[in-house]
């Protein structure tokens, strides 16, 4: 299942950041269809986009990185 975090980075847009547990069964075809291979594993999906985070995991980095993909959308 879809297991949702809490939100960590307030902004404007409506963005969910949720957790899913890949080993799982019922998650796999989701897994699969973005090609989600290692954990952890954060990728950012806005206007059928899809963008890997490699980033650092603090709470501006990932602003900053959200804020310039859904600006260059």
């Amino acid at each position: 299942d879809l297991t949702a975090t809490p939100r960590l980075i307030p902004m404007n847009e409506n963005i969910d950041i949720i957790n899913i547990k890949c080993d799982q069964d019922n998650n796999k075809k989701l897994c699969e269809k973005y090609n989600i291979q290692t954990y952890p594993n954060i990728k950012f999906i806005y206007n059928d986009i899809i963008n890997d985070y490699d980033g650092n995991k603090s709470v501006n980095d990932m602003k900053s990185f959200i804020y310039k993909n859904i600006n260059n959308s």
